[in-house]
């Protein structure tokens, strides 16, 4: 995936599989969105050096878990990047502590009470220390991204979208990409705040939404998904 936004901006999809990393850059300023599992640090390196990227400005998480942040303080390192999340998201990163989600569907809430327990200790990651700490929304500008950080939260606490000139919003796993029928992730810590994040989603104009996992969605079919869901969950918007 390579995509040129209005203003010039450039996003990549670094990598790709269990989990999507992707790049944004202008000129040549760099931003990482998401770092992945340790197990593709060195596939994610290789692609970076691929695309020439010996220096990356800055990293946003778009939340905390291990399968979004586990090469966070590595990548941090190697390439001088300062990191970006959200403030309810910070105490995690610090101490390395992937909070699990929620079931969201019969089954995962069902799964998840049972199998936590013997999953959170396995998926500890190194500790990072974020530089700068997003509340409601901000601005990148200063980073030199025409780019803006929203609060979405749902999936997490302090779950973001980087929103990207109005057109291109990466999501993180506020919608999920892999399914055909469905945009709903099957994990989340509120799944009515999640579709309200969904909303605001839709009034920042965007066009395309890049998931954390999965595949591009549309507005035509986020649309359709949200009014879905705005119908079996009650919804009183913000």
């Amino acid at each position: 995936m390579d995509i040129t936004t209005k203003s010039g901006q450039r996003i990549r999809q670094v990598i790709g599989g269990r989990s999507n990393v992707y790049l944004l850059t202008a000129g040549t300023r760099a931003l990482l969105i998401d770092t992945g599992r340790t197990s593709r640090f060195g596939r994610l390196v290789s692609r970076l050096d691929r695309l020439k990227i010996d220096r990356i400005d800055a990293i946003l998480l778009t939340h905390t878990h291990f399968d979004h942040a586990e090469n966070t303080a590595a990548l941090s390192e190697r390439y001088g990047a300062k990191i970006v999340v959200q403030e309810q998201e910070a105490g995690a990163l610090k101490t390395g502590d992937s909070r699990l989600p929620r079931g969201s569907i019969l089954v995962t809430r069902w799964l998840m009470p049972r199998i936590s327990p013997w999953l959170q200790p396995r998926v500890a990651y190194r500790p990072a220390s974020p530089y700068l700490l997003v509340r409601e929304t901000m601005g990148l500008r200063a980073l030199g991204f025409e780019a803006t950080v929203l609060h979405a939260p749902g999936h997490s606490p302090g779950s973001v979208s980087l929103i990207v000139d109005d057109q291109i919003a990466l999501v993180g796993d506020t919608l999920l990409g892999t399914l055909p029928r469905s945009v709903f992730p099957p994990f989340a810590d509120d799944p009515v705040e999640m579709v309200r994040s969904w909303g605001r989603l839709l009034r920042t104009g965007c066009t395309l939404f890049l998931p954390g996992h999965g595949w591009p969605i549309t507005r035509d079919r986020l649309e359709r998904q949200y009014a879905k869901h705005r119908r079996a969950i009650p919804l009183t918007e913000p």
